[in-house]
């Protein structure tokens, strides 16, 4: 219901939105009409007039004193609106020159011999001496004509004045000189399209090339479009000049503070690619996957990414960090317009648009040495929005690529602590881009394995940063990708993806991607989660909380989505075996005692139980007879130290929890007999320890067997269960302690 009533709203907005724009459309279309409709007025009026006036005045000039007053008064007029023209004129172009002289050269000359100007000038110098012949015609049989033409400059002069002068300011604004630039621009490379269209088949029939055609999902190379692009030589000599252009704006405008105008002149640099590409499309040598295609380089596209490059350098040395900024949002808008290329090849690799993320990407590494943590941050958003793009446009491996480099870039928290919100924008990133890997990938597991392994490796080296139990530095920076509380983490996401898949029917294809798409990103997780785990655990890192949930949250998740109706058998048998790998991993946390004091804290045995207890309710065995044996080892591990947990006993009680979840003698007996086992083993808790557990379980018997001895989750399971069989078996459990310590 509800997803409908916002569905009717987004309509309604969207109707709004589209109604006021057709509302502006037709009032500028009015404008236009009611210009045309004044001047045409104007004329008709004037012939409408003109006799009037003649049989009105006629009789009033008849005499020679009278009609020579008027010829003096229009040659008077005439001759003040040919000097207000010179001089209104001079103080435009000087002024505009003025405003225009550290532009470009050629753009410079285009601008100073504007068209519109000029034909303004001379018209107004045309009517003046219009007006100034008038006094010349014969009176007073047309003296209706000279007072028409007399009017008629009188105002229309000073409205080319005024027409001019708005003309004037609109070329020495940026914004329109830029607009200017991009025109041209469009227009020649429209012309060398028409042409290259025109000739290709011409030459196609002439040299036996077969036109550029798509099949079975392999485009071949517009042969005859190349020819002629390239026997035409310095066809493309306008667009480099517009790159040249452009790159003057965004490196003068942001010397001068005018941000604005250089973000519009990255804008207009990403337009003439644009326009390029679009022409040029089909005719790039492109580097296929397996045969590489020589004289790849591309001259517009090359000048482009250096301009940048250059702007980049000069911001940074500037320590200009918006302009850093644009420049490398204009490297990433240049990143979307070369995805858009087409390459002959069945599975070609987007060769322009990478050589444009590895500019990207030595853009955001260069600003290191710096110390600019918020050019950074929006560093690490612009790369992980153009390896999100990429991951749409081109493939997994080319997106993992760039978001490699971002765990690369991640670890400059590590030398300067207030760079570690660029670890955190860094880790944000690094997650998004993992579920949209998830999400959109197809039948790919090696990028998102190693985007996976490079964001555990950075994660291993931030924690040889300084953390605390009140920072909690490792935690809060890397918790966008490890944690599985926040609601904008990995976990979270991935959570609600599952949730989805599980309401999908069996024959939905796209579900069945996505969980095979889990299914390889999981693939051998636990040898990097182990690592990093046994790593944060001996550094005391506050991150252990987020990692030991995050066992417990991938292994029950992959568990829901091997028995979702979406999921084939293959699929659900290797989810299972990656939740078995991954709950396994716990069992390599260090036993030491300052270890276990610390791993205690954060109710590593409930987590065990936990997982054994969902493991057991979906009906997976493996998983749950590994996390039965956890619990069981952390007993013996955890217990045999005394931490003040009450480890020992609250495991055991979780034991005789588990052991009667199900109702059967045979696994009572099983654990019973490995409890026994266990605490034999050497190493295993002193007598002391099993003691006073014993006692503590006997004290405390009644209490669980009436759910009232407190709120984990163990206890929560004790209440559910038969009060009687949980008494006579947590007393026999006591009593096998007691028994081994005699």
């Amino acid at each position: 219901m509800n997803e409908s009533m916002r569905l009717r709203r987004a309509k309604a907005h969207l109707f709004a939105i589209r109604t006021w724009l057709v509302i502006v459309a037709m009032a500028a279309k009015l404008v236009r009409v009611a210009r045309w409709i004044a001047v045409v007025g104007s004329v008709l009026a004037t012939a409408i007039l003109t006799p009037a006036v003649q049989i009105a005045l006629q009789a009033k000039l008849a005499t020679s004193e009278s009609s020579g007053a008027l010829k003096s008064l229009l040659g008077s007029i005439g001759g003040a609106l040919i000097g207000a023209t010179a001089i209104v004129f001079s103080l435009i172009m000087f002024s505009m020159q003025v405003n225009v002289e550290r532009m470009p050269h050629g753009l410079f000359v285009k601008l100073s011999s504007d068209r519109k100007l000029l034909g303004a000038f001379f018209l107004s110098f045309a009517i003046a001496l219009l007006v100034s012949l008038a006094s010349l015609l014969p009176l007073p049989s047309m003296v209706g004509m000279a007072v028409a033409t007399g009017v008629w400059g009188v105002v229309a002069i000073p409205l080319l004045f005024v027409a001019s002068y708005r003309r004037a300011l609109a070329l020495i604004n940026p914004s329109t000189q830029l607009a200017l630039i991009v025109e041209r621009t469009r227009a020649d490379l429209h012309r060398w399209g028409r042409r290259a269209n025109v000739a290709a088949p011409l030459i196609a029939q002439a040299q036996d090339v077969a036109p550029a055609q798509t099949a079975h999902g392999e485009r071949s190379r517009d042969r005859a479009k190349l020819g002629f692009l390239t026997a035409n030589h310095g066809w493309d000599r306008s667009t480099l000049q517009a790159v040249n252009y452009t790159f003057s704006y965004v490196v003068r405008f942001a010397e001068a503070g005018d941000y604005d105008v250089s973000m519009e002149a990255i804008h207009s640099l990403m337009r003439v690619n644009a326009a390029y590409c679009a022409v040029k499309n089909g005719a790039f040598r492109g580097s296929d996957l397996f045969a590489a295609s020589g004289s790849s380089t591309d001259a517009v596209i090359n000048t482009s990414l250096e301009s940048l490059r250059k702007a980049m350098r000069t911001a940074l040395a500037r320590g200009d960090e918006r302009m850093a900024e644009s420049v490398m949002a204009g490297m990433s808008a240049l990143l979307g317009v070369y995805l858009k290329i087409d390459y002959p090849g069945r599975r070609p690799a987007k060769l322009h648009a990478t050589l444009a993320a590895g500019y990207l990407q030595s853009a955001v590494q260069s600003v290191v040495p710096h110390n600019m943590p918020d050019v950074m941050m929006e560093g690490m958003r612009i790369l992980g929005r153009s390896a999100q793009a990429t991951l749409v446009e081109a493939s997994a491996t080319e997106a993992s690529a760039i978001g490699e480099h971002m765990a690369l870039l991640s670890s400059v928290g590590i030398a300067r602590s207030d760079h570690h919100p660029v670890t955190l924008t860094a880790f944000e990133q690094l997650a998004l881009l993992s579920i949209e890997m998830v999400v959109r990938s197809s039948a790919d597991r090696h990028p998102m394995e190693r985007l996976r392994v490079a964001a555990f490796d950075a994660a291993q080296r931030f924690l040889a940063t300084n953390d605390g139990p009140m920072q909690r530095t490792h935690a809060n920076n890397l918790s966008p990708y490890f944690s599985m509380s926040s609601m904008t983490s990995l976990g979270a996401r991935m959570t609600t993806v599952a949730n989805e898949l599980l309401g999908r029917g069996a024959g939905d294809p796209e579900a069945s991607r996505i969980i095979g798409n889990i299914r390889d990103w999981s693939h051998e997780i636990h040898v990097q989660y182990r690592d990093l785990l046994v790593l944060a655990v001996n550094r005391r890192s506050s991150l252990t909380t987020d990692l030991l949930h995050l066992a417990s949250g991938f292994t029950s998740l992959m568990l829901a989505l091997s028995s979702a109706p979406a999921c084939n058998a293959q699929t659900a048998c290797e989810l299972k075996q990656n939740a078995l790998r991954l709950i396994q991993a716990l069992a390599w946390m260090p036993g030491d005692q300052a270890s276990v004091a610390f791993i205690a804290v954060h109710s590593v045995g409930e987590l065990m139980f936990d997982a054994a207890t969902d493991a057991d309710r979906r009906g997976a065995e493996e998983v749950y007879l590994a996390s039965e044996k956890l619990l069981l080892d952390w007993a013996i591990k955890g217990g045999s130290h005394e931490t003040g947990w009450g480890i020992l006993e609250t495991t055991t009680v979780g034991l005789a929890c588990l052991a009667l979840a199900n109702g059967g003698e045979e696994r009572i007996n099983r654990i019973k007999n490995q409890f026994t086992a266990a605490l034999r083993t050497q190493g295993g808790p002193s007598l002391e320890l099993r003691g006073r557990a014993a006692d503590q379980i006997r004290r405390n018997v009644h209490q669980y067997a009436r759910g009232a001895a407190g709120y984990s989750s163990i206890d929560v399971a004790a209440e559910h269960l038969d009060p009687a069989r949980l008494r006579a078996l947590l007393l026999e459990l006591a009593e096998i302690l007691e028994q081994l310590n005699q």
